[in-house]
């Protein structure tokens, strides 16, 4: 079987099951489930979770590290320049990513 014989056959194709629900109802329900309040809810409490507890245990840990005495103070200093550094990164990208977002003239177009 040759490319066009192959392409001719592939468009020619129908579901031939008459209960199979169609693309487009399944779509319209992952959209439905998507959009209610709980799941929107749910996923952004257990990302807030998730993040707000790697901040206080990284914050927790920084603090008994840099707090500590017995640490060598190249060690400390080494890690405050290695934060000091990534603040101002992210801080920069943030402030791109907001300055590019408010030139967008597509930005009133719904998705």
């Amino acid at each position: 079987m040759d490319y066009e014989q192959s392409r001719e056959r592939h468009n020619n194709m129908r579901i031939t099951d008459k209960g199979a629900p169609r693309l487009k109802e399944v779509e319209d329900v992952s959209q439905q489930i998507s959009n209610h309040w709980l799941i929107r809810w749910g996923t952004n409490i257990g990302i807030g979770l998730v993040i707000g507890g790697y901040l206080l245990l990284l914050g927790f840990g920084l603090g008994h590290y840099l707090l500590d005495d017995k640490e060598p103070m190249f060690g400390q200093f080494a890690l405050i320049a290695i934060l000091l550094g990534g603040i101002i990164t992210l801080g920069l990208v943030v402030f791109e990513r907001l300055s590019i977002y408010k030139k967008d003239p597509y930005r009133e177009i719904q998705k």
